[in-house]
């Protein structure tokens, strides 16, 4: 039980990471409109929308590069292809990320979630991953 913990852990630490970058990049584009003065280009109802569309774009592809986000990567964790093992791209991400932006914000458990499911992937945890627990494609 307690691997499992670990790993719940580490996961919600690793979204947490990533949630703070997410915001960060809203909040850096955001000030970036503020600073060119497009407020009166594009009207002030579409600030807000021009700064959390590229952050949202952001956050669904964040685990396209090898299969890991910054916050993934650093909790040493890797989103793989369920089939092939491999570490998945920005289309799996996309895919496995969006339920979350639809208002899926289901809690992985045992390192499966809903729109990994979906999406065909999978959280392994790099140092366990030789364990029946994270190998992939299973045995």
């Amino acid at each position: 039980m307690r691997c499992r913990e670990l790993f719940t852990t580490r996961r919600f630490v690793a979204w947490l990471v990533d949630a703070a970058i997410t915001v960060s990049v809203f909040l850096a584009i955001l000030f970036l409109l503020e600073q060119l003065d497009l407020k009166a280009n594009i009207g002030e109802a579409l600030m807000l929308p021009a700064a959390a569309v590229p952050a949202a774009v952001f956050y669904v592809m964040k685990d396209g590069v090898g299969g890991k986000s910054l916050g993934k990567r650093l909790l040493g964790l890797t989103v793989v292809n369920i089939t092939t093992g491999q570490p998945i791209g920005f289309l799996a991400s996309a895919a496995r990320t969006m339920p979350q932006l639809l208002g899926n914000l289901s809690v992985p458990v045992a390192g499966v979630r809903t729109g990994d499911e979906e999406a065909g992937t999978r959280v392994i945890w790099d140092r366990r991953a030789d364990s029946p627990v994270f190998r992939v494609p299973a045995d």
